[in-house]
């Protein structure tokens, strides 16, 4: 009976079907970009050794259809930054530019993270903190060094390490579980709280050498659980549609706990809360020397998220969205003014040759003339105010409620619809407004992490330098490899 062969390619060989797969990957990835009006770039430096940084670059393109949008990022780049200086990573900003043929007008925003691993200040274009590593640093200094939590962390750490010297009390875990128990001593405070919770009853244990905290120190452990599942969805990276437009009702929502003490916090919680308004100060306080309106704006572009804005916010949301309507309809009209004037001598030269040739010999009125050059001037009078549009849009989002909204006659979308699809659906009557806000609302709050993609598990959060360190010398090929397993997607609807 034939027995199946089965021949394991060469080193060489498995470079050749990299390089080839790799290839055909960047083309479909050029193409896709190149049709994407308007993308956001995510820009992530991670620092592996002193002398060892590495620079992860993707796409973030909002895809789907009708209430359901998700964010589809596209590793582009994983390069080396030769050192620690600016201009390394301009040069390699400015290469995976070329690399895609992404054109600097296309780009929307780019959201950076780990820039202080920069020595030099760093201004790229159209620049952005990540929010999300903001707020992360925000709440991973405080659980680490707060000294309100100085106490209870103490007592935990206390009680973990008992469980080593108490005679039998890892032997009684492991049977609670009925698989090996490991204690998260070399983990971080946030991982422990986690695991506190998950295994309880076993940190409950009444043995000889336990030393278990309080009861009142389990509330706490709680509180600071539901805290931390509260932060989340704005501290990890995600596909799901997490945007700018979310950030300020998460804070408000986060703010309203804390103040009111919800999880009997005390002394953290209010620790807490002074070093998030720190935190957010630029993005709330409209005095801040560093105020960014990119989240304000944003928020009130979000029909379901706007009724989070006070009265000011709103005032001002309006004001700054105006002024930048008034901004984009002055360019876009002088350059349709240029065309319609060329349009118009053309047709203007055009009429009086064909009315030269007439053999009437009669005189032509200025309308039959001028007529194309008439109605190219006359067209921008009638077009209708753009911040009357943008007036009624305010309106509609600030004076009706929730029924209401149900059964009034509206001049925009649907407001239950996704943000995305209510803009597009408005496209054609407000292309202006409609153009700023989806470009508002499909910016990312996250970068794509060095973390992320050297993981080989969707919830790993560990940095694997390993792998970084071992392909020092073929850096351009451990990047196509890597390119290829991020985008298994894309490659995947390449041989299908």
């Amino acid at each position: 009976m034939a027995q199946p062969k089965f021949t394991i390619p060469t080193g060489s060989q498995y470079e050749t079907i990299v390089n080839s797969f790799a290839q055909k990957l960047v083309q479909s990835v050029k193409s896709q970009l190149s049709t994407t009006k308007k993308l956001n770039l995510l820009l992530d430096i991670t620092k592996i050794t002193a002398d060892i940084s590495r620079v992860t670059i993707s796409a973030a393109i909002p895809v789907g259809s009708g209430n359901s949008y998700d964010t589809q990022v596209i590793l582009l780049a994983f390069r080396n930054i030769g050192g620690t200086q600016s201009e390394d990573l301009n040069a390699v900003f400015v290469k995976v530019l070329e690399d895609y043929s992404i054109s600097p007008s296309s780009i929307n925003r780019v959201i950076c993270s780990g820039l202080n691993e920069i020595t030099e200040n760093t201004e790229l274009p159209k620049q952005m903190e990540s929010f999300s590593s903001r707020l992360s640093h925000c709440f991973h200094t405080w659980i680490k060094s707060s000294p309100t939590l100085e106490s209870l962390r103490k007592n935990i750490f206390t009680m973990v390490f008992s469980y080593l010297t108490a005679p039998g009390a890892m032997q009684r875990a492991s049977q609670m579980l009925k698989t090996k128990f490991e204690l998260p001593v070399t983990e971080s405070f946030s991982f422990i709280i986690e695991d506190l919770l998950t295994h309880r009853e076993i940190y409950q244990l009444k043995m000889e050498g336990l030393q278990p905290i309080s009861d009142r120190e389990w509330n706490k452990v709680i509180g600071i659980h539901s805290i931390m599942n509260i932060f989340k969805p704005l501290m990890n990276y995600t596909t799901e549609m997490t945007t700018v437009d979310t950030v300020i009702p998460t804070i408000v929502q986060i703010k309203n706990v804390l103040e009111k003490d919800v999880y009997q916090l005390g002394e953290i919680g209010s620790d807490l809360l002074s070093s998030l308004k720190q935190t957010v100060a630029f993005i709330m306080d409209p005095e801040h020397e560093q105020f960014d309106s990119t989240y304000i704006q944003a928020t009130a572009l979000n029909p379901q998220m706007a009724v989070t804005l006070n009265s000011d916010q709103m005032s001002l949301a309006k004001s700054l969205i105006e002024s930048e309507i008034s901004k984009r309809s002055k360019n876009l009209k002088k350059v349709q003014n240029v065309k319609k004037l060329a349009m118009g001598v053309d047709s203007l030269l055009a009429n009086v040759l064909k009315k030269g040739d007439g053999s009437d010999g009669g005189a032509c009125d200025a309308l039959s003339i001028y007529g194309d050059l008439f109605q190219s001037i006359t067209a921008g009078n009638s077009s209708e105010s753009k911040e009357n549009v943008v007036n009624q849009y305010f309106d509609e989002i600030s004076t009706a409620n929730s029924v209401e909204s149900m059964f009034m006659l509206r001049t925009f979308g649907n407001p239950m619809q996704a943000p995305l699809s209510y803009w597009k659906s408005c496209s054609s009557r407000c292309s202006e407004l409609s153009e700023l806000a989806t470009e508002l609302l499909s910016i990312p709050i996250f970068t794509l992490t060095t973390e992320k993609v050297l993981s080989f598990s969707p919830s790993s959060s560990t940095l694997n330098t390993n792998l970084i360190l071992t392909n020092l010398n073929s850096c351009e090929q451990f990047e196509k490899q890597l390119l290829l397993r991020f985008n298994r997607q894309i490659v995947a609807k390449l041989f299908s």
